[in-house]
């Protein structure tokens, strides 16, 4: 059953699972998931739908160890999760939203945390310094809160950004 959250319509992953099997063969399609990247506490993953081996949709998700609850065990299967319901919503089992009622109830548990405290923004330095490459700095810092982005600086951003690019000059 989609969930209403701030009046638009969500389904959870496991939704968008159960429906698609019930709406198409297992024999003709299928849900494909690969890990993209695992490096420093960031990893990425791709989910593919295809049908008779032809992609129809994919869908994408980077997950932040450590980053929420569930991430400090569970981010790599949250990442493979997310993808997969992105994915699925992509080809038009979302509710009327791509995002799914699981991210999008995080992401409201994210914002409403209280604002970081030193030791946090030390943690959050840290792990956007741990990014090697810049798709892993971008997705280190899109998963910080809008707090932590104002606390760390767009600054900070930059010098990490600068560096990254100065190494791959060399």
């Amino acid at each position: 059953m989609p969930v209403s959250i701030h009046g638009k319509s969500y389904k959870t992953v496991a939704e968008r699972v159960n429906e698609f099997w019930e709406q198409y063969s297992p024999t003709e399609w299928s849900i494909i998931t690969e890990k993209l990247s695992d490096e420093g506490n960031v990893v990425t993953f791709k989910a593919t739908i295809a049908h008779l081996a032809r992609t129809v949709s994919t869908g994408h998700s980077d997950e932040v160890r450590g980053s929420t609850m569930i991430n400090k065990t569970s981010a790599l299967e949250n990442a493979e999760t997310s993808a997969v319901g992105r994915a699925l919503a992509f080809m038009g089992l979302g509710g009327t939203e791509i995002a799914s009622a699981d991210e999008v109830a995080a992401a409201i548990e994210q914002q409403n945390k209280p604002s970081p405290k030193p030791a946090i923004k030390k943690t959050a330095i840290s792990l956007l310094k741990s990014a090697k490459t810049m798709p892993a700095l971008e997705a280190a810092w899109k998963r910080l809160s809008a707090a932590q982005h104002k606390e760390i600086g767009k600054d900070k951003l930059t010098e990490l950004q600068d560096k990254l690019r100065g190494e791959s000059d060399e």
